[in-house]
């Protein structure tokens, strides 16, 4: 959410998807050190932004808030070096396949990425999906969640 892009919008409808409780998160823990470096990293203008230091620390505050479910990575590392070492899947890509396949629970990626990581967790565990072509909240609707 911080950064304003193509994927804002989906972004936008993910966010009131989880505030409201229509989608169940779950993520290694992480997810909060990821966010809040990238936070350090626009507030320090070592990356651009367009918003001010305040917008910042809003953003991080609901984050913050979100009901999201943080696996302590310790639980995840077996799963999360199996892949790495096994298929390739780099840290920190690994610890989120191994939180998914933890929970049961499909693994949602905006785009896939340069290094194909949606097409090579896929391999491995086929819960995992991106915003670009599945469509997510259609396909929340007609699954009836």
């Amino acid at each position: 959410m911080l950064v304003e892009d193509a994927d804002t919008k989906r972004s936008k409808e993910c966010l009131h998807a989880i505030m409201n409780s229509a989608v169940v998160c779950f993520a290694p823990d992480i997810l909060l050190v990821e966010f809040i470096n990238n936070a350090f990293e626009f507030r320090s203008g070592r990356r651009p932004y367009s918003g001010t230091a305040e917008h910042i620390d809003l953003q991080l505050e609901l984050f913050l808030q979100l009901p999201i479910t943080y696996e302590p990575l310790f639980d995840l590392a077996s799963a999360a070096l199996h892949y790495m070492r096994r298929h390739k899947i780099p840290p920190p890509d690994s610890w989120y396949l191994a939180a998914a396949e933890a929970n049961s629970a499909e693994l949602w990626i905006t785009r896939n990425q340069g290094d194909n990581f949606a097409v090579n967790a896929r391999k491995v565990y086929d819960q995992v999906f991106t915003f670009e072509k599945q469509g997510f909240f259609a396909r929340k609707i007609r699954k009836g969640r």
